[in-house]
């Protein structure tokens, strides 16, 4: 199903991706991950108070019938999608992967050739979803890794991200495909999400995460490089218990000793940063909120390599076949860094280092 005209590089990459297509497609076969797929087509959907769309799951979702159903409805999704890789000027190469509801909705549609793109039976519905992934992937698989003295470390972040993002965008293609939703306007996952977006909802369900590379765009200047990735959470708290809560989660993913101070050992004033300059903060703050806490953690390379091995996906399918129930492998020890605002504050907790001289003396 992927797009043949000039610029497109799959067959020459193909052995290169192919872990990452292997592990998009244990995220679209294997039941546990499926238990997102099923939530979206069969829950409740009702409206909050401002009018938009949630889900409510029901007993059904969790049936073998119902994911049946789904498998079914990704086979037939599998007939009429499309992917390629985005052409040298598209306008969206910041993005790291967009979904369009039928290929004709692409901006640069008529530009491309019919004998180029994979055939869609006349009789395939409203939605013939296509998927168009950064150029990045492309030049990091085409150019980057085929050079000698390669970085396994990169190649790894690179699968992931590619595997991550067609996942994020199949999850958008599926709901076009199966409830004929067409628009910017996506269901709630649940009554507490404050934006509707099933491709981050799916990942952080599978994934436990967004990964994203650091101090990086996705565009197709640098190379196609992949530096280290890592999460970016903002979360609101409407009282110290909440804040408490928060931070205690966050640090949880360290064995590390947090201080306020700088990395000379001083005290500073940090500035009051707009809670919107944040990626992400789409999901949070309300105007009610006390406060907001964003971290930032590292992902290490152990975790990313982890789900390219058996290992991984042997204890999922345990944990499925023993408590049909599905859990996303937890990060490990990461660093972390914390910026927390309130209305009277603003503090940055990063974690102690002992073999620093300065840490040392905190």
């Amino acid at each position: 199903r992927w797009a043949t005209h000039p610029g497109q590089h799959f067959v020459e990459i193909y052995q290169r991706i192919l872990p990452a297509l292997q592990l998009a497609s244990l995220f679209l076969c294997e039941d546990g991950p499926l238990l997102w797929y099923s939530r979206l087509t069969f829950s409740e959907r009702r409206l909050n108070s401002a009018g938009k769309a949630y889900l409510v799951p029901t007993p059904y979702s969790t049936t073998p019938q119902a994911l049946a159903l789904v498998k079914t409805n990704l086979k037939n999704l599998s007939k009429v999608i499309t992917f390629m890789f985005a052409p040298q000027d598209f306008h969206k190469k910041q993005n790291w992967g967009t979904a369009y509801h039928r290929r004709e909705n692409m901006p640069f549609f008529q530009e491309l050739r019919t004998e180029n793109l994979p055939f869609v039976p006349p009789s395939s519905g409203i939605a013939n979803p296509s998927i168009v992934l950064s150029r990045r992937f492309d030049i990091f698989f085409h150019k980057t890794f085929a050079t000698p003295h390669q970085n396994l470390d990169k190649y790894y972040r690179a699968l992931l991200m590619l595997a991550s993002v067609i996942g994020h965008e199949v999850a958008h293609s599926y709901n076009f495909f199966v409830h004929g939703a067409y628009g910017p306007l996506e269901p709630f996952w649940d009554i507490t999400e404050k934006s509707g977006e099933l491709g981050y909802s799916w990942q952080w369900n599978i994934l436990g995460c967004v990964p994203l590379p650091m101090g990086s765009k996705a565009g197709d200047d640098d190379n196609g490089r992949f530096y280290p990735l890592a999460i970016v959470k903002i979360e609101e708290y409407h009282s110290k218990a909440d804040q408490e809560r928060i931070m205690g989660a966050i640090k949880a993913s360290t064995n590390a000793e947090f201080t306020q101070r700088d990395s000379s050992g001083n005290r500073r004033t940090w500035p009051a940063v707009d809670v919107t300059k944040f990626r992400g903060s789409t999901w949070g703050p309300d105007e009610t909120a006390m406060g907001f806490v964003a971290s930032i953690l590292s992902i290490r390379p152990r975790w990313i390599a982890g789900w390219f091995q058996q290992t991984l996906w042997k204890n999922i399918k345990t944990n499925w076949t023993q408590k049909q129930y599905y859990l996303p492998p937890s990060l490990g020890e990461c660093f972390v860094i914390m910026y927390d605002r309130s209305a009277s504050a603003t503090y940055i907790q990063r974690p102690l280092h002992p073999g620093n001289e300065v840490d040392a003396k905190i």
